[in-house]
């Protein structure tokens, strides 16, 4: 069976001396992981595709079998459109984590188009950005509605141990990742994961527009590392890179 697809490179793994493994993030057909044969030993000048690489875009064609684990690679266009990621070092590294959170939380074959424009958003809007918070700000929006998308997103508008409703009038206000969002001073105590939330933090999380400064998206930024953690058993590895307060 033949493909022909947009995708994002979202992880590659070297596989031979010519060859790579690569996983694609696909518009119709969601994640698919491929064997890019011969592709690390083209040289870039080749008319043929060189090698590919994570973040790169473009449209490709795959050719594979319903019972096959890896799909074949046999052509892949590759436009420069992202370019500007590769030029600062916090765009690229929100994007390949944002990359990463995809490739650990979306099943294979199973197709995310609407994630996959939002992605794509994501990486257009953090070429542009010029300061760190907002680089944070955008990250932070895609990793939120990433967590829609799998039916993870946190609970936040009431205490999820007894369920009363929040408003910014609580005394005090934490996050838990075991519990899946938010709880109240009351019930805190039976979370030993829980983390201080104030009312701004609560506010970004329901709603992306909300403005907040750099020390806030940091702080919002380290809870949600944490949930990611939480969700795959395991911290992300580019988690290191955005864990400075």
């Amino acid at each position: 069976m033949l493909l022909k697809d947009k995708a994002f490179c979202i992880r590659t793994v070297d596989y031979s001396e010519t060859s790579q493994i690569v996983t694609l993030f696909t518009l119709t057909a969601g994640k698919i992981s491929a064997i890019a044969k011969g592709t690390r030993k083209i040289k870039p000048s080749s008319s043929s595709a060189s090698a590919v690489e994570v973040l790169s875009c473009g449209s490709l064609v795959l050719s594979y079998k319903e019972n096959d684990k890896l799909a074949v690679l046999t052509e892949f266009e590759s436009s420069a459109v992202y370019s500007g990621l590769r030029k600062n070092l916090d765009r690229l590294n929100a994007a390949v984590l944002a990359a990463e959170t995809i490739d650990k939380f979306l099943k294979e074959h199973d197709p995310h188009p609407e994630l996959f424009r939002k992605f794509a958003v994501f990486l257009k809007k953090i070429c542009d950005a010029r300061q760190y918070a907002q680089i944070l700000a955008k990250l932070i929006k895609f990793q939120i509605e990433l967590l829609a998308e799998i039916g993870s997103s946190p609970l936040t508008a009431v205490c999820v141990n007894c369920k009363n409703p929040y408003n910014s009038k609580w005394p005090a206000v934490f996050f838990s990742c075991a519990a899946g969002g938010i709880v109240c001073r009351d019930c805190e105590s039976g979370f030993s994961d829980r983390t201080a939330l104030n009312d701004k933090l609560i506010k970004i999380l329901n709603n992306t527009a909300v403005s907040a400064a750099e020390a806030e998206l940091k702080s919002l930024e380290a809870i949600l590392l944490d949930y990611f953690a939480y969700l795959a058993a395991g911290q992300l590895k580019m988690a290191r890179y955005f864990r400075r307060l």
